[in-house]
């Protein structure tokens, strides 16, 4: 195990770290009690989000919201607020956000006459604490306004079936996306159905299926849900070199190489706190591959025939949008984020999820563990993680089961409710560094059909 020596400004203490190591995982090996509200780090004095990959010797001051930096970490969020805000109450003038100040970020109010009061200061922050009011066609017109040669397609199903909106192109239901992070769910609807069928079991050990060295590896269950123990990804050369080259980070990376990688991981028999790991979704599909006799890429296309979804496909690289990610077919991380498909197909995804009466289908969605997993930017939006089932996300608060997904171009989000039958698909070719991710937008949406 190669490892890096980094000096902690917080605790004035240096730190052996392996190398490769994110941010995310640093927090929690400096602050094992209270590391939750951490939301970035001044890295050599450079402002960093939690993903950021620790690859040499540095100094690292962790910031929270108390802090200027940590501030500007989710400033945009905010920004974003307090613009519907202004929007309400003077839907006439124009917000703008020029600079930090203090602990806070100077904004005005451009066009004269407003004299901004105690009353009305008073009045704009009872505004920006009603965000819950605040529509996702607002989100999509601030969304649009910033963002050149942005398209975003949304399906929305309720009991009128399918409806489709198109926003910043033409009305195209053919648009292609990558759905990055959304592929885990088609990934865990295989593993379903593999235990329908018998081919597997939840509760075994990977051992069981794959070749490795004689000690425990984590249950299918457990790396399902994402409490294995397992990394987002372990460090190796090709790796290091997607890094620092840009683009895909998981291009590559063959699967002989995650089998390297697995019989190197020593970890406990124990639930793990809830820890989203691309590798350990990764290795399903080699568990697959095995039990099926077929290559995960071919298993995967014969599953879209299955849907109906004819214009969906797994790691081509291609589409009539900019910006995709290079895939090999026989990439390893391919079972974790290499589909590509348009909103009719997905709104069939959808339908799927709702209606059907498989039992395999059903079994994904329903939970399997607590995690209650903590993000501050999300719970602005009420977006909540209480349970996880086969990789879908479950908020108990409002009833919603869901997943999103990004790529360096592109950020999607997919969420229903089975009771009352109403979902909706948002995939835009948008990167989720952006003003307003998919995830708020589509959440957004799916609370006003369910208030309605």
């Amino acid at each position: 195990m190669r490892t890096v020596n980094i000096t902690c400004e917080n605790t004035h203490q240096e730190y052996e770290i392996e190398l490769g190591t994110t941010l995310r995982d640093v927090k929690k090996i400096i602050f094992p009690e209270n590391h939750n509200h951490i939301l970035g780090a001044l890295v050599n004095n450079q402002l960093q989000d939690l993903q950021f990959v620790v690859m040499t010797p540095l100094r690292v001051n962790f910031i929270d919201v108390t802090t200027l930096d940590g501030y500007s970490v989710y400033s945009r969020s905010l920004i974003f607020v307090l613009y519907q805000a202004v929007a309400q109450l003077f839907p006439k003038k124009t917000l703008r956000a020029e600079y930090f100040i203090s602990n806070g970020i100077f904004c005005r109010i451009v066009n004269k006459e407003i004299v901004l009061t105690p009353a009305i200061i008073s009045e704009l922050e009872n505004k920006m604490k009603e965000i819950s009011k605040f529509s996702s066609s607002e989100m999509i017109d601030y969304t649009l306004k910033n963002n050149k040669n942005t398209i975003i397609s949304i399906a929305v199903y309720d009991e009128n079936g399918i409806t489709y909106n198109i926003y910043g192109g033409e009305y195209n239901l053919n648009y292609d996306y990558e759905i990055g992070s959304a592929t885990k769910t088609f990934t865990a609807m295989l593993i379903s159905r593999a235990v329908e069928e018998g081919k597997i079991n939840l509760d075994d050990n990977i051992s069981n299926y794959l070749e490795l060295e004689n000690r425990y590896y984590p249950t299918i269950k457990r790396i399902i849900t994402h409490t294995s123990g397992f990394k987002p990804y372990y460090l190796s050369f090709q790796k290091i070199k997607n890094y620092f080259s840009g683009g895909n980070d998981f291009y590559n990376i063959s699967k002989e190489q995650l089998l390297k990688e697995l019989n190197k991981t020593k970890l406990e028999d124990k639930d793990y706190d809830f820890n989203y790991s691309n590798f350990g979704i990764s290795t399903l599909g080699l568990i697959l591959e095995k039990v099926y006799y077929k290559d995960y890429n071919e298993l995967q296309e014969e599953y879209f025939k299955e849907l109906d979804m004819n214009n969906t496909s797994v790691a081509i690289g291609k589409g009539n949008l900019r910006g995709y990610w290079k895939w090999n077919e026989d990439d390893g991380y391919i079972p974790t984020g290499a589909i590509i498909s348009n909103i009719e197909d997905m709104s069939k995804y959808l339908e799927t999820l709702i209606t059907s009466d498989e039992s395999y289908i059903i079994k994904t969605q329903e939970p399997l563990t607590d995690v209650r997993a903590v993000n501050d930017i999300y719970n602005i939006f009420d977006i909540n993680v209480d349970k996880v089932g086969m990789t879908w996300m479950i908020d108990n608060k409002n009833d919603i089961i869901w997943h999103n997904g990004s790529t360096t171009n592109f950020n999607s989000y997919i969420g229903y409710n089975k009771e009352k039958k109403v979902g909706v698909v948002v995939l835009s070719n948008l990167s989720p560094k952006s003003d307003v991710n998919m995830t708020f937008i589509g959440n957004k949406i799916l609370h006003e059909m369910l208030d309605k």
